[in-house]
């Protein structure tokens, strides 16, 4: 099994059908993978998607990520293409940030995993975590 890692289209959203996110995520996410997100793939079907999104006032961007939940033992080559991909734009521009919501442990793994650490903040009620 091999993870791929290649810029999303327009057309994967519609293979993340199984992932559990309400209508109103799924536009949203739909606006970010045309902006430019990346998707980790496994024989040609997205197991994750992520992206990142320049705060308005420009001190940092934010990454996302969403994660098929079925995601098992690819999880650890999701993660390595991941931070191959964090630790390029981090070379090219404002520092990047991640938002999780409070008591998400998952998300909280996936974070540390993935290189974040905790900043000790809150944004519009979601932990802060920095790039490290």
């Amino acid at each position: 099994m091999t993870i791929r890692i290649a810029r999303a289209e327009f057309g994967d959203i519609a293979a993340l059908s199984r992932f559990p996110l309400p209508k109103l995520s799924y536009q949203r996410l739909a606006a970010l993978v045309v902006a430019g997100a990346y998707g980790a793939f496994d024989d040609e079907a997205p197991v994750a998607l992520g992206g990142f999104y320049q705060w308005p006032s420009g001190a940092a961007r934010e990454a996302w990520i969403r994660v098929s939940p079925d995601l098992g033992s690819r999880f650890a080559a999701v993660v390595l293409g991941a931070r191959k991909v964090l630790e390029a734009e981090a070379a090219q521009g404002p520092p990047i940030v991640a938002r999780i919501a409070p008591g998400n442990a998952r998300g909280q793994r996936l974070a540390t995993a993935l290189g974040f650490r905790a900043a000790g903040e809150t944004v519009e009620g979601a932990e802060l975590w920095r790039l490290s």
